[in-house]
């Protein structure tokens, strides 16, 4: 589980108690009161990660809540959304004003989680300066580069891709030296779920491609992909991204559109390697043809395709999400080795499993434990 710090949700309306239990199932403990005194005291008693306030506190309201929480030096970064009616834009304007992100009633569980995760990055991040130089460097050239292409409205510009390319160098020199394991375990407590899966993706596939003794540029471009795989998820609504339940089939067909999304969106800039814009589009391609967008078949799927289609999926099975916790590395071995000959390219996937368990799930990495 990301982090051990509990959620406090000051709420006593039940259909928005019933969403935040649903939406953030296995994002951290939730601690749930319906008295703004009572939310005070816990605050002051726990290690406390997010606040999440409703109108409807008895005793202090949610308004004043918010007010006594920021008056305090300690609280002052405290990440708090608070649950507002729509109509009601005097309150929202308020709580902004105090830093408080609003999200309007019916709370949407995909739109919370994804309130939630952003209202914990800045305080991951921040933890990110005790870490040593190059894992640091690597973390923050990354960020960097989500945040850039986010302002720019999901396209990759010159300058984001030039962040790509410094980024994907850091990755491959850390795949190098013992301080991977540091770094996916700093990782793995970031709740930005899109961005952690591409930054994990990449340095997996970094690591991976050493182990086989690819070149150098051949690594970089693996490492750039890998970062760039999922930008099409930008576009993919958040109640189908973090939606905790199964997806419709209609649902499934928009999340299924982020391969081609993310091909097209790098295809805009004429700087993007070819190889690149191939593992965006074609990473959910499966060696027996039951892929998508394609349906490409065995050697009709690029090799460096074949290779992020095993870091991808190792990944997912191993990420965090608001409502599901991520398998254990032996755990998501297990699953994979039933997916060798159909999906995953078998002798590939054997020694993906040997250079993860010696390089990231090793003794005294902490990874192992991490996963679970």
């Amino acid at each position: 589980m990301n982090g051990t710090q509990a959620i406090l949700i000051g709420c006593r309306h039940l259909g928005d108690r019933s969403t935040i239990s649903q939406a953030l199932a296995c994002s951290a403990p939730l601690h749930f009161v319906e008295d703004g005194w009572a939310c005070m005291e816990k605050l002051q008693a726990e290690t406390i990660s997010l606040l999440i306030v409703g109108g409807d506190l008895a005793g202090l309201g949610g308004l004043e809540l918010v007010r006594s929480v920021r008056s305090k030096a300690q609280f002052a970064d405290l990440p708090i959304i608070g649950l507002c009616e729509p109509h009601d834009r005097s309150t929202a304007q308020r709580l902004a004003r105090s830093g408080v992100h609003c999200l309007p009633r019916p709370v949407k569980p995909g739109a919370l989680a994804a309130a939630v995760m952003r209202g914990r990055a800045a305080r991951t991040e921040r933890s990110w300066q005790t870490l040593p130089t190059l894992p640091r460097k690597t973390l923050s050239q990354s960020k960097a580069l989500y945040d850039a292409i986010s302002l720019d409205g999901g396209q990759v510009t010159t300058e984001s891709l030039t962040i790509v390319r410094e980024a994907a160098a850091s990755i491959v020199d850390l795949a190098g030296t013992q301080g991977m394991p540091e770094m996916l375990e700093a990782l793995s407590r970031h709740d930005t779920y899109t961005f952690v899966h591409n930054v994990k993706v990449a340095s997996l596939l970094a690591v991976f491609s050493q182990s086989l003794g690819v070149g150098r540029h051949d690594c970089e471009l693996l490492a750039q992909a890998g970062l760039l795989h999922d930008i099409g998820k930008m576009r993919t609504p958040l109640e189908i991204l973090h939606k905790p339940s199964r997806l419709t089939a209609d649902e499934w067909r928009i999340m299924r559109q982020h391969a081609p999304d993310s091909a097209e969106m790098m295809r805009r800039s004429e700087q993007v390697d070819a190889e690149i814009i191939l593992v965006a589009e074609r990473h959910h391609e499966k060696i027996d043809g039951t892929g998508y967008p394609f349906g490409l078949k065995g050697t009709q799927i690029d090799n460096l395709s074949v290779l992020a289609a095993i870091a991808d999926v190792y990944s997912a099975l191993t990420d965090h999400r608001p409502y599901k916790a991520g398998m254990p590395p032996e755990k998501a071995f297990d699953i994979m080795q039933t997916m060798a000959g159909s999906h995953l390219e078998p002798s590939l996937l054997k020694r993906f499993v040997t250079v993860m368990r010696d390089t990231i799930t090793g003794a005294g990495t902490g990874m192992a434990d991490a996963a679970e």
